[in-house]
């Protein structure tokens, strides 16, 4: 099985005093997801895949609905083997 996780970067923030910076997403988180989706089906390496509810911990849900907009989907998906094809 493989997770992927995606975020689409929209800023980057340096702190030169502290020597520190960190990176700001795409509040619409489900945009990359959709994009990455659309990337695997485009690359003919799926066999299958279905929509899914996503779950959340309980102590994210408050933090994520605050900052990002999802309808909290995953795609579960079934990936071939490069130059084979499924097996019926």
């Amino acid at each position: 099985m493989w997770a992927v996780a995606a975020s689409r970067d929209t800023g980057l923030h340096v702190n030169t005093a502290a020597l520190s910076g960190y990176h700001s997403i795409d509040p619409d988180i489900d945009r990359e997801r959709d994009q990455v989706m659309a990337d695997l089906l485009a690359s003919g390496g799926v066999s299958s895949w279905q929509v899914a509810s996503g779950q959340l911990a309980p102590g994210d849900v408050a933090h994520v609905r605050e900052k990002y907009r999802t309808d909290g989907d995953v795609y579960v998906v079934d990936l071939t083997r490069a130059g084979r094809q499924p097996a019926d």
